[in-house]
């Protein structure tokens, strides 16, 4: 278990310098004087094609249920978007490094979904991560109400909400990952390829991302083709080992880890090729938000280390029978239902505050006493109470 996520935690390393390098590379392309949103789609489609053409010869598509088609489709819903919604938080305006840093708000959705669906208050570390992420955010977009400078672009405010939003997409990212653990990651990648590159063709149709014409690319073909080719293994590296690592360690782990790797890229980018040092505040606040991400993975492993409750043995216990009474006997398959809508109430919601935070149905139930415990024991006791009442059925009408 260490092994395989200590190998995830690589994977999102890697993966973290991956998709900065593809934000980074929308300029470094444009400054050629190559349209990179068509040829990032078109990499991306060719990508995906070989991959879907590997996976078919391999009889890996035709294992997979509607379940895990959906959560196939979501991983490539969440990672376009993801990185989409970046891009267009650039070009609207937002910093590079501002954007990538505003993309680890993620983590604070999942202490409200902590609160909102497992019933649990807001400990300590959570609630110093959500002041954290919350004060980083704001520090910052830089609002004018509270720093009373005048934005340098008026569409600044729209790149800042762009990369919110991105950051929600990334967290979607990670989840669908984590309940595909059962999928091949190249099926995960060949997903985010298809809607990635049809989606890049379809802003480059609509003239969203003010790219130079396709007829730069013949003007120099050769260089059009290595700018192609190296596309392919930017996407290639960072989709798969994003699928790959996300797969592998939870999603606390994945957010610290991406985040950290993707914002020191592009802050480091935005000094050196766009020529933008980083201001002071965009510094600070993107410290206070690496640190609520990394304070919320610590809530993880911390609060999800919980003593084993200690079992009620209620062996040596009789359930009184009424032999007048009407002859009532217990189900035990009403425990099993019981228990079948106990599990079920485990939400989506559920398993994305677990995976963030640490909490869990299971383990609020432990902590509540320790009674599921001896509930589990008793339909034991029910059934032998039920074999015993016939018995004293049978000796009532023998005595009359």
């Amino acid at each position: 278990m260490v092994a395989r996520e200590a190998a995830g935690m690589i994977f999102m390393a890697i993966a973290g310098l991956g998709v900065a390098l593809m934000l980074i590379l929308d300029s470094v392309v444009k400054g050629l004087g190559f349209p990179y949103a068509l040829l990032l789609g078109s990499a991306s489609i060719c990508l995906g094609l070989t991959l879907a053409s590997f996976l078919w010869s391999k009889g890996e598509l035709s294992k997979l249920t509607p379940r895990q088609w959906t959560w196939v489709i979501l991983r490539g819903s969440f990672g376009t978007c993801n990185y989409v919604f970046a891009l267009l938080a650039v070009i609207a305006g937002a910093p590079l490094g501002d954007a990538s840093a505003l993309q680890s708000i993620n983590v604070v959705a999942a202490a409200l979904l902590g609160r909102a669906f497992l019933g649990e208050t807001l400990r300590a570390l959570h609630i110093c991560a959500l002041g954290l992420s919350v004060a980083g955010a704001v520090i910052v977009s830089k609002p004018q109400a509270l720093f009373g400078t005048p934005a340098a672009d008026d569409t600044a405010w729209l790149g800042y909400a762009l990369a919110l939003a991105a950051g929600a997409a990334s967290g979607g990212t990670f989840i669908a990952a984590r309940k595909s653990q059962d999928i091949n990651p190249l099926i995960m990648t060949t997903s985010v390829c298809f809607q990635e590159g049809l989606t890049m063709w379809l802003l480059f149709s609509v003239g969203l991302v003010n790219n130079p014409p396709l007829s730069t690319i013949s003007e120099a073909p050769l260089l059009a083709t290595s700018v192609f080719v190296a596309l392919v293994l930017v996407v290639a590296l960072s989709s798969c080992t994003l699928s790959a690592g996300a797969q592998l360690c939870p999603a606390a782990a994945a957010s610290t880890i991406f985040t950290s790797t993707n914002m020191s890229l592009c802050f480091a980018a935005q000094a050196f090729l766009h020529n933008e040092i980083p201001q002071i505040l965009s510094l600070i606040g993107a410290g206070f938000l690496l640190m609520g991400v990394a304070l919320m993975a610590l809530a993880r492993s911390w609060y999800s280390v919980v003593p084993k409750p200690a079992e009620v043995d209620t062996s040596g216990q009789h359930l009184e029978v009424d032999e007048h009474s009407g002859g009532t006997s217990v189900d035990p398959t009403t425990f099993e239902g019981a228990n079948e809508a106990a599990d079920d109430t485990e939400s989506l919601a559920s398993f994305i505050a677990s995976e963030f935070s640490g909490l869990s149905p299971g383990s609020l139930r432990r902590e509540r006493g320790g009674s599921g415990a001896a509930r589990q024991r008793r339909p034991t006791a029910a059934k032998s109470a039920q074999a015993a009442h016939p018995v004293a059925e049978v000796l009532g009408a023998a005595s009359a």
